[in-house]
């Protein structure tokens, strides 16, 4: 029994990528406080905290085109708060909650268009109860219910 629900795309991680990359390490200094990096065109690419090469507090990730990519805080290692991410036009991609680095509380999904394409909850960093999800011209394609990250079959 396969999950037949659209695939969600996740954007690259690029707050861990920052962290857990070698390259990183050398080009990042220093390894605690105030950090900004930059794309080779000169254009912003990150600003946020840096606390033992590990990001702490809010980051803001850019695109090369200067609009805002992700916003995202961490905190004691880990994502925690609002995760706002956004396509390079600058409307919403996605827009979720952690807590203590899981996904938790409603996420919303959204076309390229800034329309809803999936919406629903997460406990624990799995879907629970109710997920909408619409094509990219706003029409509801269907209504899924999980439990624990599975899909619950409707009787």
């Amino acid at each position: 029994m396969g999950d037949s629900s659209p695939k969600l795309f996740e954007p690259i991680d690029v707050a861990n990528l920052l962290a857990e990359s070698q390259k990183a390490k050398a080009l990042f200094r220093p390894q605690s406080g105030y950090f900004r990096g930059h794309y080779q065109s000169g254009a912003l690419f990150a600003e946020g905290k840096l606390q033992y090469g590990i990001p702490d507090g809010d980051w803001t990730i850019f695109h090369e085109n200067g609009e805002i990519w992700q916003e995202i805080s961490f905190r004691e290692g880990g994502k925690s708060g609002p995760w706002h991410v956004n396509h390079n036009s600058g409307l919403p991609w996605i827009r979720g909650q952690y807590t203590h680095n899981q996904r938790t509380g409603t996420w919303t999904y959204h076309w390229t268009s800034g329309k809803p394409m999936a919406r629903g909850e997460f406990h624990n960093n799995e879907r629970n109860g109710l997920w909408t999800y619409w094509d990219e011209d706003g029409v509801e394609l269907c209504r899924i219910r999980y439990m624990a990250d599975f899909q619950i079959k409707s009787s």
